[in-house]
């Protein structure tokens, strides 16, 4: 039977440098699942169609993302942005009322891709 000899300098007990490497990409990865969309959601107020559509006509509303389910627009009434969500209700002259009030328009497309196939691309 041969004896190994221990490495001069190497501490078997010595956690590897990758451990701490896939903690800290874990803990990354939980942050942002979970804070990032927490703190974004304090930040964005519910409102209902009705109050969107009035914000629009007063031009108040700067900026809008049209989504599969939700719209989400910014108003700058008095120099300071405040974000809105509202759910989407089909109305065909919702762009053209947003364009006579020159809004910037942006649309969304639903991601059907699993979680863990993105984590992977």
């Amino acid at each position: 039977m041969e004896v190994r000899e221990k490495k001069p300098g190497r501490d078997p007990h010595k956690t590897p440098l990758y451990v701490y490497t896939i903690i800290a990409v874990a803990v990354l990865l939980l942050l942002n699942m979970i804070v990032v969309p927490y703190l974004e959601a304090l930040r964005t107020k519910e409102t209902d169609y009705t109050s969107f559509l009035h914000d629009v006509q007063k031009g108040v509303v700067t900026e809008v993302q049209i989504g599969d389910e939700y719209i989400h627009y910014v108003t700058e009434p008095s120099g300071k942005n405040q974000m809105y969500r509202t759910i989407r209700v089909e109305d065909p002259d919702l762009v053209s009322r947003l364009l006579e009030q020159n809004v910037k328009i942006t649309g969304t497309v639903m991601n059907n891709t699993s979680m863990i196939l993105s984590l992977l691309l």
